[in-house]
């Protein structure tokens, strides 16, 4: 479950980081979260 979670929001990163040209740095902020939240 949370696995499927975690899928779900890597693939929503990617799509608006694409869609709004983010930042870098708002990327590895992202990259962190999941980490947390992920626990790997």
């Amino acid at each position: 479950m949370l696995s499927d979670i975690a899928n779900s929001f890597l693939i929503w990163r990617i799509v608006y980081l694409t869609e709004n040209g983010l930042s870098v740095d708002f990327a590895h902020y992202l990259d962190y979260a999941t980490e947390q939240l992920t626990g790997c």
